[in-house]
Parts: structure tokens; sequence; C-alpha cells
């Protein structure tokens, strides 16, 4: 398996205070169980890494937050938590309002 190529930054390349911004915007758009269910799946991609000592393709910090939308038709904005290959969360918030 290999890690998709994907535009943006991730957690691990933030500096703190990014990393932080990035997970205030995730506790903004969810509910407290859905922000605990995201952070538990991208822990557990950071178990598979070290079970399988393949840290360039899997790991907590390899997520990369993404915001998508079509503000100027719907209005209705999604965020995403992109990890490697299909491990990611696509959080479609019921009301992320631009």
């Amino acid at each position: 398996m290999h890690r998709a190529a994907r535009a943006g930054i991730s957690f691990e390349e933030m500096t703190e205070a990014q990393r932080g911004t990035a997970y205030a915007l995730l506790q903004s758009g969810l509910s407290a169980k859905g922000l605990e269910k995201t952070r538990n799946v991208m822990r557990l991609n950071e178990t598979i890494a070290e079970m399988t000592n393949k840290f360039t393709e899997y790991g907590e910090g390899l997520y990369q937050p993404d915001g998508h939308g079509r503000a100027v038709d719907d209005r209705t904005l999604g965020l995403a938590a992109r990890g490697t290959s299909s491990h990611h969360q696509l959080l479609h918030p019921g009301g992320i309002r631009s």
C-alpha cells in the first residue's frame, strides 16, 4: 500500500499552534462524540504504524485537515480529516454554514 499524494499540510508538518487551530476547527463542526470518534480513528492509525513499522504509510500525524463544499452554490461546507490511502474521516456535519 502506498500513501496517496495530497495537496496541503499534514498534522505532523504543522506547528503546535496550527495543529491546535485545525483541531479546534474539527471540534467546532462535530459533537463531542463525533470528535472523540474521529480522534480515535486517527490514533488507531498510529497503532497500525507501530504494529507494522510502516510509519510512512500509517500514523496519526499523516492526516490532513480538508475543507470542501460549494459555499457559493449551496452554502453548506464539509470537513475531512484525510489519512493514508483509504484511512480518512469524511465529516459532513449537519450544518456548517458559510
